[in-house]
This record gives structure tokens, sequence and C-alpha cells, in this order.
């Protein structure tokens, strides 16, 4: 009888994980998706402006995690942009982000330095 019960849980155990692999495939596809639409519109549109700022950054937010280098990559080209632009906000965020993938790379100290470096300027915004 225990037997059963164990092979009756097992089932509903692989059905529960195999869900959530579905779930967690469906939703890294998701982000795939919106940065190559980030990725798209950063290419066709040629301005300069807060808005070219905030996509680097929405872009360089799902690389942290999955290839911290081209996360770094485009937090630093959001970084440079906001400088030029004054955009203390985008500024902020860009460093936010550059903290998230230098702490993913185990590079603490440089993470802990955008962290302070973006800490005064949210407190600005």
């Amino acid at each position: 009888m225990q037997f059963k019960f164990l092979i009756i849980n097992n089932k509903r155990m692989h059905r529960l994980i195999i869900l959530l692999l579905l779930i967690v495939n469906s939703a890294t596809a998701d982000a795939q998706i919106n940065v190559d639409s980030l990725k798209d519109l950063v290419h066709r549109d040629k301005r300069n402006d807060t808005t070219l700022v905030i996509r680097l950054v929405l872009i360089s937010i799902p690389y942290n995690f999955n290839n911290p280098d081209s996360g770094i990559y485009f937090g630093n080209q959001a970084l440079q942009l906001a400088r030029k632009l004054n955009y203390v906000r985008g500024e902020a965020h860009a460093y936010n982000s550059l903290q998230h993938a230098y702490l993913i790379l185990g590079n603490y100290s440089q993470s802990m330095d955008c962290a302070l470096e973006s800490r005064p300027l949210f407190s600005r915004t």
C-alpha cells in the first residue's frame, strides 16, 4: 500500500515539475522576445535621448543573469548616455543594473562601487 502511494505522489511530482519547467521556459522565451524587440528598437531609432537610456537598461537586466558580460556592455552604454544627457534617474538605474551584473560575476568590490554610486542618484530623483 505504501509503495502505491509513492507511485501516485511520484506521478504528481513529475507532472508538477513538468508544469513548472514549461512555465519557466515560456517566461524565458518571453523575456528573450522582449530583449530582441528592444534591441531592434535601439537599432532603428537613432535618437540619443532618455528613452534610449531606458531601453538600454531594460536590455541589460535579463542579460545580467544569463550573460553578465553583455549586461555590463548594455549597462555601460546606458550609463554613458545618461551622463551625457544629465539624466540622473537613468544614470542611477544604469548603475543599479551594473551592480547586479558584477554581483553575478562575483566581482563584489565593483558591485559595491556601483551600488554606492547609485544610492545618492536615486535620492536626488
